[in-house]
């Protein structure tokens, strides 16, 4: 149901107010950065900040767009209201102007940190690329139909030559990357550096994904087009075997003539029927070899994930010991310590504090002998992690323990 005009006047007066809050509030983020400095960091920080900022910019330009379209539409409509009308939007798109400008001014204020800043901008922008358009070559789809196959084998030829649209970018951001990185060796950096190194090895995957995505999609193109040609096949044959098996013998000279003549022409068709067929069954074979050659990729890949899978649990077991003994091994060695402090100095001086002494004693080498056990259990528990992956650091908490023993 439509507004009536008091109401899109309402509406629109409403829209104006958020509007206008919402660009101030993008100009004050902006001004924000002021305090940040032009060095790595800060500049990475400004990036942050103003690429959320240029974002919300398409999406407030647009409503820019659609109020001004509807405030002219309103005073057209409304003539003896126009002059506010025209004033309201007026003022929006002042609004508009003045985040623009301190959009500029903030960019203009960098000088050659701006250099830095574009970097950064054109790095993110190409890592959002690279993320989507794996994406697309990763897709799993199937072609169940020849035309399913033949689209998605030019979908895929698209992506090819959207990639090679984007290799010099690549070239031209890792070059630019290389050279804000060399000899730096702070955090900033070295983050940096960190993520030139996984565009290095997204772009390589990328293009793998791609020859895998395209072998795959033309080994399903060559099966379509043999389902359908063994198909054709098969009916053209099925209609000759019907006219041979339902031929009538002529039952006159002339047409006994007229039959030979008639399978003559048959036969000629016949010859290229036959390289058709020869193509076809040539063609199974190579599918076939390309199925078996799947399947045997199938199983290595099948063996080689079982093997990861032992391997893995191997490795937490290992993980797992080891962690158990350090942890046993602070205890014990805490408790040893602990007794070390508790063993008196001195002997009772008179009968009543010998006594004392006695049984302070007694208890004391009830604890040790229990001690002892836990040592042992906690030095054999070492030697089994010190066999484990990470044998250079059980060694070490075993020793302390038996040295203090």
């Amino acid at each position: 149901m439509g507004r009536d005009a008091p109401g899109r006047m309402l509406w629109t007066g409403r829209d104006c107010d958020e509007t206008t809050s919402w660009m101030r509030e993008k100009t004050k983020v902006i001004e924000s950065t002021q305090g940040l400095g032009n060095d790595l960091a800060g500049v990475t920080a400004l990036q942050r900040k103003l690429s959320g900022v240029e974002r919300d910019l398409e999406a407030i330009q647009g409503k820019v767009r659609d109020l001004r379209a509807e405030a002219e539409k309103l005073a057209a409509e409304h003539p003896e209201q126009a002059p506010a009308i025209r004033a309201r939007l007026s003022a929006i798109e002042a609004v508009w102007a003045e985040l623009g400008q301190s959009l500029r001014r903030r960019e203009e204020s960098l000088g050659e940190a701006s250099k830095l800043q574009g970097f950064l901008r054109d790095l993110a922008g190409f890592q959002a690329w690279l993320s989507r358009a794996q994406t697309a070559v990763a897709s799993e789809d199937v072609p169940a139909t020849l035309a399913e196959a033949e689209r998605l084998l030019s979908q895929h030829e698209s992506i090819r030559k959207e990639i090679a649209h984007y290799g010099d970018d690549y070239r031209s951001t890792r070059a630019v990357g290389r050279e804000v990185t060399r000899g730096q060796t702070d955090a900033q950096h070295l983050f940096l550096q960190q993520r030139l190194e996984a565009l290095d090895t997204g772009w390589e995957e990328l293009g793998r994904m791609w020859e895998n995505r395209h072998h795959l999609l033309s080994q399903a193109y060559a099966f379509q087009l043999f389902l359908r040609d063994s198909k054709q096949v098969e009916g053209v044959l099925s209609t000759q075997e019907y006219a041979l098996s339902h031929t009538e013998m002529p039952g006159t000279l002339p047409g006994a003539e007229a039959s030979i003549k008639k399978h003559e022409d048959f036969m000629a068709t016949m010859d290229a029927g036959g390289e058709r067929v020869q193509g076809l069954v040539a063609a199974g074979r190579k599918l076939n070899a390309t199925v078996a050659e799947w399947k045997d990729g199938l199983n290595e890949a099948w063996a080689d994930l079982l093997e990861l899978i032992d391997t893995r649990s191997q490795m937490l077991a290992a993980s797992y010991e080891l962690h158990r003994f350090y942890h046993d091994a602070r205890e014990t060695l805490t408790q040893v310590q602990h007794k070390q402090k508790q063993l008196p100095d001195e002997v009772g001086r008179d009968l009543n504090t010998a006594e004392a002494m006695q049984r302070m004693h007694t208890a004391y080498e009830h604890d040790i002998q229990a001690l002892s056990a836990q040592v042992g259990a906690t030095a054999r528990r070492g030697g089994t992690a010190a066999r484990g992956p990470w044998h250079g650091k059980g060694g070490l908490r075993r020793g302390e323990g038996t040295a203090a023993w």
